[in-house]
């Protein structure tokens, strides 16, 4: 296979090596150009395949709306009725835990003054 190459005056140089990568290249090149004449001619003509709507098609996803507003209705009610009662239970309260004398040991004092925290 020959290939032109140009180089960077504008003459045309020609190059017979040729890679297997190459040679894939090119053909899926052809390949794809092929294709997409194929698809340009039948769109031209008549489509293949023309989807047609049911005239029930409004109507159901009317109703398939309805549906999820309603799961979403019962899904914000429950959800509540849990939360009340989880927050209502409260929380435990534990001990105090005994003054040990060697927690909270200041050595010196704090640059924003003398026990802040």
């Amino acid at each position: 296979m020959i290939i032109f190459v140009f180089n960077g005056q504008g003459q045309r140089e020609e190059s017979r090596t040729t890679t297997r990568h190459q040679l894939e290249m090119a053909s899926a090149m052809i390949k794809s150009s092929f294709r997409s004449a194929l698809r340009v001619g039948a769109s031209r003509g008549t489509p293949a395949f023309k989807r047609t709507f049911a005239s029930s098609a409004h109507h159901d996803e009317a109703r398939e709306a309805a549906k999820w507003e309603k799961i979403t209705y019962v899904g914000i009610i429950t959800c509540t009725v849990l939360a009340i009662v989880n927050l209502s239970k409260g929380h435990p309260h534990h001990e105090e835990p005994p003054p040990y004398p060697y927690l909270h040991i200041r050595n010196k004092e704090f640059p924003w003054g003398f026990k802040m925290l």
